[in-house]
C-alpha cells in the first residue's frame, strides 16, 4: 500500500459524493431557518445562567443534524458518535473534515426529547 496522493481524499468524497443522499438532504434543507425555533424551547438564556464557566455549548445545527441522522439510520447515541467518526458521509452531512475534533454532543437523545413533541 503505497503512499496516498495529495488530491486522493477530495477524489474520493466527490465519487462518493454523486449517490450520496445525506448531500441531498443538506442542500434542500434550509438548516438555519430552524435556529430560532429550537434555541428558544432548548437553549439556557443568558439571565438563568449561574455563571459563564464551563464549555461553551454545541451549536443548535449540529445537534439537529445529529438528531436526523439518529432518526434517519436508528442509531442509539454511542452507535452515531462511532459512525460520524467512521463515515466520510457523516462527517460531510455534518460539516467536518478531516482535522476536526469529533466530540460528540453528550445525550443527543435527550436533546431530541426536550423539543420533539410528537402529535
Amino acid at each position: 500500500m503505497g503512499q496516498k496522493g495529495f488530491f486522493d481524499v477530495e477524489r474520493r468524497l466527490e465519487s462518493i459524493a454523486k449517490g450520496d443522499p445525506l448531500e441531498t438532504i443538506k442542500k434542500i434543507v434550509p438548516w438555519e431557518d430552524f435556529r430560532t425555533d429550537i434555541e428558544a424551547v432548548t437553549e439556557t438564556k443568558p439571565e438563568e445562567r449561574k455563571s459563564n464557566a464551563g464549555r461553551k455549548p454545541y451549536d443548535t445545527i449540529l445537534k439537529l443534524k445529529i438528531v436526523v441522522l439518529q432518526s434517519l439510520y436508528n442509531l442509539s447515541d454511542d452507535q452515531t458518535e462511532y459512525l460520524v467518526r467512521d463515515r466520510l458521509s457523516f462527517m460531510r452531512f455534518l460539516d467536518w473534515n478531516w482535522r476536526t475534533r469529533c466530540r460528540m454532543p453528550p445525550r443527543s437523545g435527550c436533546f431530541a426529547r426536550r423539543w420533539w413533541r410528537p402529535g
